[in-house]
């Protein structure tokens, strides 16, 4: 064999040898992209699951919190009433209501105040796993000595909440301000304080 064939020959068989090289290398470094691409994916994919279910519950425990406030019997347990107030939400919000409430149950009792949801929606804004804003609208119906026939009285509240532990809990009970029948004046209404009574213009629940 020629000099030159032999030299071309062994660069041939040399370059044939860092093929596997060559190609294990670049193998392996779309391997490691294609890993830390997935596991980019993957973060990505638990959080944006996690946020939705934040989303969920949240908006979920602002609905469930405003029905069990608002849901109230003369005749029934109203210290039941109050401890589900202060299940499901912080001292924040029910501290006022815990301090005024052997009066209030009293004026609930003799006003023989009944109040219940007749529809509740909800709908998420804005938060994370951790906290949340939730807009509530609330069809309260209410009776009592002197409006013995139930009467509807649309509310709208901005609730605040936070994760405590596995639960979602209120911190915060916004009055928005809804439009009131017969283009009567927008007006706030406090669906986490009952009380039979209330100036005008200031409704409450038992009204």
């Amino acid at each position: 064999m020629a000099k030159n064939e032999t030299a071309a020959a062994q660069d041939i068989d040399g370059k044939s040898g860092l093929l596997p090289v060559v190609i294990a290398f670049v193998t392996g470094v779309v391997l490691v992209a294609l890993i830390a691409a997935g596991v980019v994916y993957f973060r990505a994919y638990q959080q944006n699951n996690g946020e939705l279910a934040a989303q969920d519950e949240s908006t979920r425990a602002a609905c469930d919190f405003a029905r069990s406030t608002n849901t109230y019997d003369f005749e029934g347990d109203l210290d039941g009433f109050l401890q589900a107030m202060k299940d499901g939400a912080t001292d924040d919000v029910v501290g006022s209501l815990e301090q005024n409430w052997d009066v209030l149950r009293q004026l609930l009792t003799e006003s023989k105040v009944k109040s219940w949801v007749d529809e509740a929606t909800c709908g998420f804004q804005s938060g994370d796993e951790e906290n949340a804003k939730v807009l509530v609208n609330i069809g309260l119906m209410k009776t009592n000595a002197v409006t013995p026939e139930p009467k509807r009285q649309d509310i709208a509240v901005v609730a605040g909440l936070e994760k405590d532990g596995d639960r979602w809990i209120v911190n915060q009970w916004d009055l928005a301000m809804l439009a009131g029948a017969g283009g009567a004046p927008a007006q706030p209404a406090d669906p986490g304080a009952p009380a039979p009574a209330a100036p005008e213009g200031q409704p409450a629940p038992g009204n």
